[in-house]
């Protein structure tokens, strides 16, 4: 118990003794030295903040004051800063300190102090608080709370750990806060070396946060709380292999772009390696009896986020019921690396086909021909390998794939391509869509299909 909180409790038992007021024509100096004025049985006590609780304090300070006095109902305060204890300086706080309430017991009074009118936007965990009671006894004992520990930085970012692994173009999660609801500006930038150096992060404009807005890295909205931004991040414009990534964000005011806060991830994989791995690479529709001749097509589908080179993919075809496992393939093609024709976008497609002549096809835009390698009548079994790895296998002899009709292709219905779902024979369905139309083919001609772009839902 602190020496003024003893003295207040002996003061109030003197005046219990003496049936009231601590302050009387007996003379009391024996039983209560401290209550020689007017003022010393009044006690003024910082409850918070104070160091035993060691919770940082930032922007508006609420601080609670208790004052005790036997004989006063009312006093004003002031109250004052110091980083060294030595040198005090006038808090700025809002309202007026004067006529704040007292009682016997103690009565809490808040007042609120703006830490950065004082401070700025600076940490500190020594900063001292000073109070001091002035009633009609004159002035009271001042206490000063110590250690206060107040962290007042501009901006504060709290960046959503990246996901595992992640590739292409990439939404970058986080949230910023500011004491003054300040727009901020971010900055993005990525090291492969364990942090030693950063790379700037190149952000692509668009609504990574679903709201129809474009999010961009300038203009940001804070509040004290926090509020939740995204931007989007091109991975593969700088990283072409699968590599561990550290990924910084700063915060910096939008006038003079100074850094005031950064926020690191845990390291993570950014996979941009062009070469397919298993399962990146599916059979998304195929149109096997054509109404020409040479009309057939396999559609192949990049479901990863970045650009796939499929040079030397394999694609093996099997029909006659032979079983892929024990048997040989029936047909085969193995893509070359023609322009245009084995760089696939991110979620895009290739469409491999008989024939590349549009006449000669029924209008399909094709990426490259298979020429005499392949028989696509009657397939029963596609896979794509690579290098000896199987990527993809789809097996059209499923209980309830759909039977092969003339002019019309089957496809996986869309909303499975992001799942191994897209090899199920209940994800696949004939397509209703007609190719569209081209000089020198009758419509008769044109299959149902949708080659090289989404197909129809099942």
């Amino acid at each position: 118990m602190s020496p003024l909180h003893t003295a207040a409790f002996r003061c109030a038992a003197v005046a219990s003794l003496l049936g009231g007021g601590c302050f009387t024509s007996i003379d009391y100096s024996v039983l209560a030295p401290e209550c020689i004025s007017t003022c010393d049985c009044n006690v003024v006590t910082i409850l918070s903040p104070v160091s035993d609780i060691p919770l940082p304090v930032s922007g508006d300070v609420t601080v609670a004051i208790s004052l005790a006095a036997p004989k006063e109902t009312s006093a004003s305060l002031a109250l004052e800063w110091s980083l060294d204890g030595e040198q005090w300086a006038p808090a700025t706080v809002v309202g007026d300190l004067n006529d704040q309430v007292v009682t016997a017991k103690g009565t809490f009074n808040q007042v609120v102090w703006k830490s950065v009118a004082d401070l700025g936007y600076t940490n500190t965990d020594d900063l001292s608080l000073r109070v001091t009671a002035t009633s009609s006894c004159g002035t009271w004992a001042t206490y000063v709370a110590s250690e206060v520990d107040v962290y007042n930085v501009e901006c504060t970012l709290f960046l959503e750990q990246p996901d595992e692994a992640v590739d292409g173009l990439t939404a970058v999660n986080f949230t910023v806060s500011h004491p003054d609801s300040t727009d901020v500006s971010v900055r993005l930038s990525y090291s492969t070396d364990g942090g030693e150096t950063f790379l700037p992060a190149i952000l692509e404009d668009g609504d990574c946060d679903g709201d129809g807005q474009a999010d961009l890295p300038g203009g940001l909205t804070t509040s004290p709380g926090g509020e939740a931004h995204c931007v989007r991040w091109d991975t593969e414009s700088s990283q072409t292999e699968d590599i561990s990534t550290i990924l910084k964000v700063e915060c910096a005011d939008v006038a003079t772009e100074a850094t005031e806060s950064v926020a690191l991830s845990e390291p993570f994989l950014v996979a941009n390696d062009p070469e397919p791995d298993p399962g990146e690479v599916v059979v998304t529709e195929v149109l096997s009896e054509p109404w020409l001749t040479s009309g057939s097509y396999i559609e192949l589908h990049n479901r990863t986020n970045h650009t796939l080179n499929m040079d030397g993919l394999l694609i093996e075809i099997w029909n006659s019921d032979r079983d892929p496992d024990t048997t040989a393939a029936r047909g085969k093609h193995q893509l070359e690396a023609t322009s245009g024709t084995t760089e696939v976008p991110a979620k895009g497609f290739a469409v491999i086909a008989d024939n590349e002549n549009p006449q000669e096809n029924g209008c399909i835009a094709v990426d490259q021909p298979w020429g005499d390698n392949i028989d696509l009548r009657r397939v029963q079994h596609i896979r794509l390998s690579l290098g000896g790895e199987l990527i993809s296998n789809l097996s059209l002899t499923q209980a309830g794939f759909p039977l092969e009709e003339y002019g019309v292709a089957i496809g996986a219905d869309p909303s499975t391509w992001s799942s191994s779902a897209v090899e199920d024979d209940e994800s696949w369905c004939y397509q209703t869509t007609a190719v569209p139309s081209c000089e020198g083919v009758d419509e008769i001609d044109l299959a149902l299909g949708t080659p090289g772009a989404l197909n129809d839902g099942c």
